[in-house]
């Protein structure tokens, strides 16, 4: 009966006094159980639901291959789509995913323009072929019907373009290949493809690493007389940062050597 009487006392002090009930009830809820229930978080079904902070996209498959999109390369109205899977071209874009699948014209017409100066049939096929293997191949350049294979100056430059493309569809991974393939055909040419430079600068910002790694290259690997040669393909602007790469890169040595001496006559011209 006392039991009995305690719990009808305290019914009637919750409804007397909710406020009072109501913070029992959370003080309760704060104090850690001791019971075998208290590591219920952490049973194999709960873990499996939680998403880590750093997870990765699953690989794309060919699960739904009949879910196709239109890539068209450039502005002219009557080049030739390349059709992708589009799971595959989602997966490597994520301006490409969020685009397909939106209520634009895009999300509505499962087609997409990469109307980027100068980006033609050539720069999408090593696109479309990256897409699918992960690679960069040249093939598709030299299968595209031109009457000569491409020279390491049309390699350049598709690299080149293919660079911003990827740029303006932010893929890091496919950026950094190729800056790896401009610069392992710096090495195995023994040139630098300044012919790209004026693209680059148009189609990049100062601070690109596209850009930065053209400057590395002209600062450490032309010759004086190559910038005498062909002045048009030096940038006023390409210039401007070359000069300031070269200056800050300067030793204390070297500054005080090319400062005007007490000597002034090897500045003065001869007098009669």
């Amino acid at each position: 009966m006392a039991d009995q009487d305690s719990s009808r006392s305290a019914q009637m002090t919750a409804v007397n006094n909710p406020t009072s009930s109501l913070a029992s009830s959370r003080a309760t809820a704060a104090t850690p159980s001791t019971s075998s229930s208290s590591n219920e978080d952490d049973t194999p079904a709960s873990t499996s639901q939680r998403r880590p902070t750093n997870a990765r996209k699953m690989p794309p498959t060919f699960r739904n291959s009949q879910m196709l999109v239109k890539l068209y390369p450039g502005c002219d109205p009557k080049a030739e789509p390349f059709v992708v899977h589009k799971d595959w071209a989602c997966h490597s874009s994520s301006v490409l995913e969020a685009a397909f699948n939106s209520n634009f014209l895009e999300g509505q017409t499962q087609e997409y323009r990469l109307d980027i100066e100068s980006i033609d049939e050539d720069v999408v096929a090593l696109f479309v072929h990256w897409i699918y293997t992960q690679k960069l191949d040249l093939s598709p350049v030299q299968a595209s019907g031109a009457e000569t294979l491409p020279t390491s100056s049309n390699k350049d430059i598709v690299l080149v373009k293919l660079w911003v493309l990827a740029d303006k569809l932010v893929i890091p991974s496919l950026q950094n290949k190729v800056i790896d393939e401009i610069e392992e055909t710096r090495r195995s040419t023994r040139k630098v493809a300044v012919y790209s430079l004026s693209y680059v600068c148009r189609n990049t910002s100062r601070d690109s690493p596209l850009r930065r790694l053209f400057l590395a290259q002209c600062a450490g690997h032309l010759k004086t007389s190559s910038f005498a040669s062909d002045p048009l393909n030096y940038p006023q602007d390409f210039l401007i940062q070359l000069v300031m790469l070269l200056k800050d890169g300067m030793t204390p040595e070297v500054k005080e050597r090319l400062r005007p001496r007490h000597d002034m006559s090897v500045f003065k011209v001869a007098e009669n």
